[in-house]
């Protein structure tokens, strides 16, 4: 058979993976353990780890550092009090930095919750990661890998809290 259709053009990317979201196999990869700065997405490993520590019924009132917090914002304005369930869909919906930032203060301040994050990525076989901040706001030192970030997404896709709140 001969094909009309257009080839998919060449990829560009540095590393990437794809593996089979029930078993976790990795069918195809490049440079998958590649330590890369993580951005929005190690804000699904904050979900996962965090989600245990802050209830949805959590209280937070919001502060200056909450409200500047750089990057994409909710809009939290410091004196407001806002619930964890309002900061859990703000941080999945919008990608909030000010949302992981104010859910950070709610699991014991921003150092408790990026130690909270480094041993559940610990727990998950994320031998690639290292947390500094629950944005993934780009810091020294903080990277994950490929493989770490299918590791999170297989996680939080059998979470039922995280694709609950993320609908």
């Amino acid at each position: 058979l001969t094909s009309t259709a257009t080839p998919p053009p060449p990829l560009r990317a540095t590393a990437w993976l794809v593996a089979d979201a029930t078993t976790g196999d990795v069918l195809a990869a490049c440079n998958a353990h590649l330590p890369l700065a993580p951005a929005s997405t190690l804000k699904v490993l904050t979900a996962l780890a965090l989600l245990d520590v802050v209830p949805p019924t959590g209280v937070h009132t919001a502060t200056a550092p909450d409200a500047s917090v750089d990057g994409t914002r909710a809009g939290l304005v410091a004196g407001s009090r806002y619930t964890a369930d309002n900061l859990w869909h703000g941080l999945l919906l919008s990608s909030a930095n000010d949302c992981a930032y104010a859910l950070a203060e709610l699991a014991g301040g921003q150092q408790a919750a990026a130690d909270t994050l480094q041993r559940k990525a610990y727990a998950l076989g994320a031998a690639d990661t290292h947390v500094v901040n629950t944005s993934g706001l780009d810091a020294p030192g903080q990277v994950s890998s490929a493989y770490d970030l299918a590791l999170f997404a297989r996680a939080a896709l059998a979470d039922r809290r995280i694709t609950t709140l993320a609908t």
